[in-house]
């Protein structure tokens, strides 16, 4: 995700399916905040993700299958497109 939007995401932390990312500090100072956007955003989109004021992290249940994991990323590209 960082590689596709890298002009949004400024650092991936995790491993595995548990994974956690940062806004581009330049772009989204902390004042505008922006995880609470996305967090609003993608529970818009169906799913529930924990955010700070500047992070997203993600932590799936722990029993999942390919098909919801292929749900979610198209969901998660919206939300991180801010739609």
């Amino acid at each position: 995700m960082q590689r596709e939007f890298p002009d949004v995401i400024s650092d991936v932390r995790g491993g595995g399916l548990l994974q956690g990312f940062e806004f581009d500090p330049v772009r989204y100072p902390k004042v505008t905040k922006p995880a609470k956007k996305f967090e609003a955003l993608a529970r818009k989109h169906g799913f529930i993700a924990r955010c700070g004021d500047e992070y997203v992290a993600f932590a799936p249940p722990l029993v999942i299958d390919k098909e919801t994991i292929d749900w979610a990323l198209p969901s998660i590209r919206e939300v991180l497109n801010m739609k």
